[in-house]
């Protein structure tokens, strides 16, 4: 089977999501979407990079009440990659083995991560926002206490920052125009939720 990795603007919510097709076929079942692209692809994630051990991937969503998740195992075998039914899966999951070949595979998560689309400013913000506060947790006085989130849910120039359900928009003219410095005022910000700017529920 051929994958190929679409992204796409969810037309309900005007959110980015992966679209999943085998051989140009859906592979999510219609009740589901595509998840943030930044949940599966490089460089947050290795969730669709095989090994032999296998890793559970979450590839669809579903943002109303009464339907869940869908995911995967992800698993190399010799020069193939399967697709198996995840034996860590929440809710749905796939009935029957799907297979790929490696290097169409590897190209097809690649060429997916280079879409222009999930490089504009604000997403290039929050992943490096993202990254160092994994890295820096401690610098940033974030201790054990419950963090904020970034991420850029649409491609308009913010950075969002999600903090005990309560999204904290931050334009991105608002920040410094070098990156590193923009990077390091968010970081900043997220040890300290009570000079963040007004919320929006999300």
């Amino acid at each position: 089977m051929e994958l190929k990795i679409d992204i796409g603007r969810d037309s309900e919510w005007n959110l980015l999501s992966v679209q999943w097709l085998g051989d140009g076929s859906d592979l999510l079942p219609a009740h589901l979407r595509g998840v943030d692209p930044d949940w599966v692809l490089p460089p947050l994630s290795a969730a669709l990079l095989p090994s032999s051990l296998g890793r559970s991937a979450m590839i669809g969503t579903c943002c109303e009440p009464g339907c869940g998740s869908f995911s995967v195992q992800v698993r190399r075998v010799g020069t193939s990659v399967l697709w198996e039914p995840d034996p860590h899966a929440l809710d749905e999951t796939v009935s029957a083995v799907l297979e790929f070949s490696l290097l169409p595979y590897l190209d097809a998560v690649d060429a997916a991560a280079s879409d222009p689309q999930l490089h504009d400013r604000g997403r290039r913000l929050a992943r490096a926002v993202e990254l160092a506060l994994v890295r820096e947790h401690d610098k940033y006085g974030l201790g054990e206490r419950e963090v904020l989130v970034p991420m850029s849910w649409q491609s308009d120039g913010e950075v969002a920052l999600l903090y005990r359900g309560q999204r904290h928009v931050l334009p991105v003219p608002d920040l410094p125009d070098d990156d590193d410095e923009a990077v390091r005022a968010v970081c900043r910000l997220a040890s300290d939720p009570e000079a963040l700017p007004p919320t929006s529920r999300l």
